[in-house]
């Protein structure tokens, strides 16, 4: 495995793992509403944190459209 290969594989399983972190984060706010009943804002806080795997599911499409190598090349 090459250079460029190896950093959109570790950029890949990164952007993946922050999507996953803060679907868990919405999870646990939706699910549990006791976990977060010190916070007046709950609407608030899932539109940001949805805001964030926007985010990295753009960076994770930018990288697989754009900057990962065919595996044909």
């Amino acid at each position: 495995m090459g250079y460029r290969a190896a950093i959109v594989e570790a950029l890949e399983q990164q952007y993946k793992a922050k999507i996953k972190g803060h679907l868990v984060n919405i999870d646990i706010m939706l699910d549990n509403v006791v976990s977060v009943a010190e916070h007046p804002d709950v609407l608030g806080m899932v539109d940001a944190e949805i805001a964030k795997v926007a985010e990295w599911e753009e960076r994770l499409g930018i990288l697989l459209v754009y900057l990962a190598e065919d595996e044909d090349e």
